[in-house]
């Protein structure tokens, strides 16, 4: 071997290892203290008992995650670390993995090596590759079915060709002499790749099975490049084989076939009504493409950017002619179309990171082009690589950071609650929340908050709290964050930065009857509920009049609207909310308590005038119902807390 080819080799692997180092740097910071999202916890009561039909974990079943999160869990002994361990060591293998399958499709190792570091150390890589979640296993048998595939028929003969020699491994010669059988071992050898890539891309199904809309049409392209039929034979019987091992299991788990039909029938409608329709309701085209296309780079200027290179390296990639290029630019356009079309843009930037990866290996051609016309151009190459992941690394610190060194706020307030509530204390947790709720505060009764309201709206001596997402302004309520930050707007679903846990006291009860939907929340506000036309509920026995916290967002189509309070079919008091504006109103109620109606001049259905799918008929928000005892005394026709208006 010449020496300049020893150097080129070295150069290689010392860049190789540069990189590997800062993508286990990121993974180190960014290793999470606690559960976190709805689906860890889902997950995490997978690993510990396998029970679709009971949402262990939730549909359509994850059964390879499953598997080798059970795996590693008899090695660490903790569902939760060996997701965790899981999901991580699979982020730092994607890395190694994806700069052979760049490499091997580009022709050139550097821009292999930047591909793979342009996305591991992403933004949107850099926040999600820790969480104990399903796309890191599934991104690494993807990346290796990539590698694969790079190699198929005249694909992997023309990257041989393209490559140096230095970076062909040795040729293996069998210590049997005779043509005959080195051509048996040549011919059962070229079978390796073909295989390899139908059980990767089988693997990487069997982990997150959404995966498989773009999975599919790359299992096709790569059959087709495949110039002999054992060899397709070899991809499809291997994608076969690994499939039967990962469904099986997910339908005797479901108790049988037809049982299985309707668990993902039923998810099929739910994803339908919720992430194609309801979570989109009110986004344009736009703000879509933002959430799915740029979001996951981080900071709009620089997403700009690498958006951008990733056009100019299509282009490159065209004259160049790699072939092989055509796998990873299949998977990557139709994921991104069907999450375009079809998923939740909250969960978009996660959701989004299959095509993501061929993005970054766009830029990193381009970039590799751009540098070949200018002196040392490999060091150029890398210092915008290195350029680019400094400033991920920065923009990514404050969710790292508050993630590694502070338990989430939904196990915050778990820790809270075993600290200062009473045993016989009664939870009522956001359905979002209930896993946490289940998992963490075992300790006291739960129930759903119209249930837990139900059932103890007139009983004083019981305890109730409200374990909210979102802020509120209940007076004694504990409420628990993580700082807030664009990474974590941009990056994540933004939800449980804000938790709270407030006390429902005997004063802010009532029985819910008609007319009131359930309670909303958001980090940023107090908590509402929207109440119809007409509202009816139920005041329990008590002092003093009601005051009676009214709000008018800015969607309703009237500028105002007046709200009458009944009893026993009598106006006992009104209110006028402006929209935009909210109101306070001072309702007097005997002490014997009673049924209280809420009539509203005016209503709208939001999917009439806003589009969408919320059909339901709104009027006006409530936020707060509170007797005041205080004011029990004031037997004045007018109470002392008259409406006054104020600010929303």
């Amino acid at each position: 071997m010449r020496k300049s080819d020893e150097r080129t080799t070295m150069r290689v692997c010392f860049a190789l290892g540069a990189g590997f180092v800062a993508v286990l740097g990121t993974r180190l910071l960014g290793v999470p203290m606690s559960h976190w999202e709805l689906d860890e916890w889902l997950f995490r009561m997978g690993v510990e008992r396998f029970a679709p039909l009971e949402h262990h974990p939730h549909p359509p079943g994850y059964p390879l995650l499953i598997g080798l999160g059970k795996a590693v869990n008899v090695l660490v002994g903790d569902p939760f670390l060996a997701l965790v361990v899981l999901a991580t060591t699979c982020s730092i293998l994607v890395y190694l993995v994806l700069a052979d399958a760049f490499h091997r499709i580009s022709g050139d190792a550097w821009v292999g090596i930047a591909g793979a570091l342009l996305f591991a150390l992403s933004p949107a890589m850099i926040v999600h590759a820790t969480t104990p979640m399903s796309d890191q296993p599934a991104l690494l048998f993807l990346a290796v079915a990539l590698a694969a595939g790079a190699r198929l028929g005249r694909w992997g003969r023309n990257a041989a060709l393209a490559d140096p020699p230095t970076d062909q491994p040795p040729t293996v010669e069998l210590p049997l002499a005779g043509s005959a059988q080195r051509e048996r071992w040549r011919r059962r050898r070229d079978l390796v790749a073909p295989a390899i890539f139908g059980a990767a891309l089988s693997a990487s199904i069997g982990c997150r099975p959404q995966y498989a809309i773009a999975i599919l049409p790359m299992l096709l392209v790569g059959c087709l490049a495949i110039d002999r039929w054992r060899a397709r034979a070899a991809a499809l019987g291997a994608f076969a084989v690994t499939s039967a091992a990962w469904f099986v299991p997910l339908v005797v788990a479901t108790a049988g076939w037809n049982r299985f039909l309707d668990y993902q029938r039923a998810q099929l409608e739910t994803v339908a009504k919720a992430d194609a329709v309801a979570a989109r309701a009110g986004r344009s085209w736009i703000d879509l493409g933002q959430r799915f296309l740029f979001d996951g780079w981080g900071a709009p200027m620089w997403a700009t950017a690498i958006i951008g290179l990733a056009l100019l390296g299509l282009v490159t990639l065209a004259v160049k002619r790699r072939g092989a290029a055509i796998l990873l630019l299949v998977m990557g356009a139709v994921h991104l179309i069907f999450t375009l079309i079809s998923s939740d843009p909250d969960d978009g930037v996660r959701y989004a990171l299959p095509s993501q990866m061929a993005i970054a290996f766009l830029a990193a051609v381009a970039l590799g082009a751009g540098a070949s016309v200018i002196p040392w151009r490999r060091a150029a190459l890398f210092a915008v690589v290195a350029v680019v992941a400094a400033i991920s690394i920065r923009y990514t610190l404050p969710v790292l950071d508050a993630r590694r060194t502070t338990p989430s706020p939904p196990v915050q307030a778990a820790m809270w609650a075993r600290e200062h509530l009473p045993v016989r204390a009664v939870i009522l947790p956001d359905p979002t929340l209930r896993p946490h709720a289940d998992l963490l505060m075992k300790r006291y009764r739960r129930f759903r908050p119209n249930e837990g309201l139900a059932k103890f709206w007139n009983r004083p001596k019981v305890p109730l709290y409200a374990l909210g997402h979102g802020a509120t302004e209940i007076d004694d309520a504990a409420e628990f964050s993580w700082p807030y930050s664009d990474a974590f707007a941009r990056l994540t679903r933004n939800h449980y930065r804000v938790v709270s846990l407030a006390p429902i006291v005997p004063e802010r009860r009532y029985r819910e009857v008609s007319g009131l939907y359930p309670w909303e929340r958001v980090a940023h506000r107090r908590e509402w509920r929207w109440l119809g036309p007409e509202a009816k509920l139920e005041i329990p026995p008590g002092e003093g009049p009601l005051e009676v916290d009214l709000e008018l967002s800015p969607d309703p189509p009237y500028p105002s609207t007046t709200v009458e309070f009944l009893a026993d079919g009598v106006v006992i008091a009104t209110s006028t909310v402006e929209r935009g504006g909210a109101a306070t109103a001072c309702v007097p109620m005997p002490a014997a308590g009673g049924m209280l109606t809420m009539r509203s001049s005016e209503s709208f259905v939001p999917a009439e005038h806003h589009g969408g799918p919320d059909s339901r008929l709104l009027a006006i928000q409530l936020l707060d119902l509170l007797r005041r005892p205080d004011l029990a005394g004031d037997v004045s026709p007018v109470p002392h807390c008259t409406a006054r208006a104020r600010a929303a």
